[in-house]
């Protein structure tokens, strides 16, 4: 009886002692969102109704198949919410060598929007606002009057395994409250 009271009490103080030490490295509430807003940015998604055609494979930012244009009204999770937007779009390319333009109305820009015509610069592999882990992702664009856009971020995936030890390399974590 004794010795499971003690086994009890150990418990306690090394529990105690366990969630002082994460709360001084992170506030717990600031730990659990940037954690939920990482695992959100690990896959994309909309569903396009519109005009045109498009079918589009990529392995990375650099690699890219297909072809197609399209005009059309969408639904879905952008940059770490849900909205509607309109959103244009002609490409086309094989492997290294391809081209996008791309217009978007309603939100600054969606997810993976790279190598375009960007109101707010010159075309780039990476926006002003992303980092490394931004360059790995594996996405699927198929449109034909209706159309689906799927993102899988593998380097979002990293940034969230990182995160789980307080590392941040999308550099994306809210500062610290207070």
């Amino acid at each position: 009886m004794a010795r499971a009271a003690a086994l009890r009490s150990g418990a306690r103080a090394a529990l105690t002692a366990a969630l002082a030490l994460l709360a001084a490295c992170a506030p717990l509430a600031d730990y659990a969102h940037d954690r939920g807003a990482d695992a959100v940015d690990i896959l994309r998604g909309h569903v396009m109704i519109g005009f045109g055609a498009d079918g589009m494979l990529e392995a990375t930012r650099g690699l890219r198949l297909g072809a197609g244009m399209y005009d059309a009204q969408c639904a879905g999770l952008h940059n770490r919410a849900l909205g509607t937007w309109t959103e244009r779009v002609e490409e086309g390319g094989a492997l290294f060598v391809h081209g996008r333009y791309e217009k978007v109305q309603g939100i600054p820009r969606v997810s993976g929007s790279y190598g375009t015509v960007p109101s707010w610069g010159s075309s780039r592999l990476l926006q002003p606002d992303e980092t490394w882990v931004d360059l790995f992702v594996f996405r699927v664009t198929a449109m034909a009057g209706v159309g689906l856009d799927v993102e899988l971020r593998l380097g979002q995936l990293v940034d969230f395994l990182g995160g789980l030890l307080l590392w941040d390399p999308a550099q994306d974590d809210a500062p610290p409250a207070g």
